[in-house]
């Protein structure tokens, strides 16, 4: 693996990830694997039992940076609350964004950090892998395949293209907080900071990133989109509960009516002992 280059902002890779050891270990190998390292790995984990560390403390080893494990209670879903410590601690000026559920391109790290700029916040895609696929991955331990094969029943397959080109001519830029997936996001930590980080009153599955996306907006922050290229391939599973799906919502849509930049419950509430 390759170092970042030394004109690069200094990078965090960020991990949530919650009780699935299994597809947390093929993120971890596919880690290995990456062209561009970043400076340092942070797992923000929402309470996981001892299988995720077990993973964690046998492929930090294989993997050429820091690797640093930051488990929070369970006490039900509090993904943002984990969020919020570790990009609080994050060494990096950069965060790049991830699920705990994605097998990523070699070239994953290189292709965020190519399209980082100041005052914008970058939106990736990510392809989602059919059930037969995903168990077959999960079962032969494999993150080096022919993607020809993980095409097959693969929703958004286009997204599992990296073809730079596209890449450039698809660039567009905007203020729109909405289509945001938090599975792979970048932004800049200041601008985290600057609006308190995630809202710690979002305790469940749901629009957590579009509505802190939603703020930094309003302070003048632009989304740009990244298309085939940063390629994902997102594992299949059980859909999440989604029954606050519309609270949250009215929270993002009160964000956008009234500009509200800074929450009142965010990173430095979740800091509190």
């Amino acid at each position: 693996m390759q170092n970042t280059k030394s004109n690069s902002p200094k990078v965090t890779l960020l991990i949530s990830t919650y009780n699935w050891a299994e597809a947390l270990e093929l993120q971890l190998m596919s880690l290995t694997r990456q062209s561009t390292v970043p400076d340092e790995i942070r797992i923000a984990d929402d309470g996981s039992d001892e299988r995720t560390k077990e993973v964690i403390d046998r492929l930090k080893k294989k993997i050429s940076c820091p690797v640093i494990h930051q488990w929070h209670p369970d006490t039900g879903y509090h993904k943002t609350i984990a969020a919020n410590k570790a990009v609080y601690a994050a060494e990096g000026d950069y965060i790049i964004q991830i699920d705990h559920d994605v097998i990523l391109h070699k070239h994953f790290i290189k292709d965020h950090l190519n399209w980082a700029r100041p005052n914008f916040f970058v939106c990736g895609r990510r392809a989602k892998l059919s059930k037969e696929v995903t168990n077959k991955l999960l079962k032969r331990k494999k993150v080096k395949f022919n993607p020809f094969y993980v095409l097959r029943g693969a929703e958004g397959a286009h997204n599992l293209i990296r073809f730079l080109p596209l890449r450039n001519y698809f660039d567009k830029t905007d203020s729109n907080p909405w289509n945001i997936l938090g599975c792979n996001l970048a932004y800049w930590k200041k601008d985290f900071l600057a609006v308190n980080g995630y809202h710690n009153d979002i305790a469940g599955w749901g629009h957590d990133d579009t509505e802190l996306m939603s703020r930094m907006v309003n302070t003048g922050i632009k989304k740009r989109e990244l298309k085939f290229a940063a390629v994902q391939y997102h594992l299949h599973h059980k859909q999440s509960d989604k029954g606050l799906q519309s609270k949250h919502y009215k929270m993002i849509k009160r964000n956008i009516q009234d500009k509200i930049v800074w929450c009142e419950n965010g990173i430095k509430e979740a800091l509190r002992p």
